[in-house]
């Protein structure tokens, strides 16, 4: 069965099949590995494993302060 690396789509050698990779080689495997660390980066921390907390999708309103002494007495 032939299979194919997952990023170049080159056909993974012979003896690499055998160990089940999935790239075509080293090289390969460490920027897949990279890609895959960093996806997991935007959904859990390196650190702790916890969830990352939803960014708020809310902007600010900036108010204006009026002098109330000022309104209403022209």
């Amino acid at each position: 069965m032939t299979t194919y690396c997952v990023l170049c789509r080159a056909e993974i050698p012979e003896d690499r099949q055998r160990r089940r990779a999935v790239t075509c080689c080293a090289e390969h495997q460490r920027e897949y590995r990279r890609q895959r660390r960093s996806q997991r980066a935007t959904r859990f921390c390196r650190l702790c494993g916890r969830p990352i907390g939803k960014k708020s999708t809310r902007v600010t309103v900036l108010m204006r302060h009026t002098d109330s002494t000022s309104q209403g007495k022209d």
